[in-house]
């Protein structure tokens, strides 16, 4: 099976939500051999992806508690 550039990959992970970005990648990096450096920039966007996910949802959690005190 032949790898597409990761640059490919970037790509086209933009055009999906970020749940289903997350939940490809994850399938991504299970693809690849263990140690590899595929996998390693894999799981380094992944890491970045779900960061930006946590934050996502601590946003708007802090703006729901702000709109309950009011």
């Amino acid at each position: 099976m032949k790898q597409l550039p990761l640059h490919v990959v970037y790509s086209s992970l933009k055009r999906m939500s970020l749940p289903d970005q997350i939940e490809t990648l994850c399938k991504l990096v299970a693809l690849e051999k263990p140690y590899s450096v595929r996998r390693n920039e894999l799981e380094s966007l992944l890491q970045g992806k779900r960061t930006k996910q946590i934050r996502k949802e601590c946003s708007r959690r802090v703006t729901e508690t702000q709109g309950n005190r009011a």
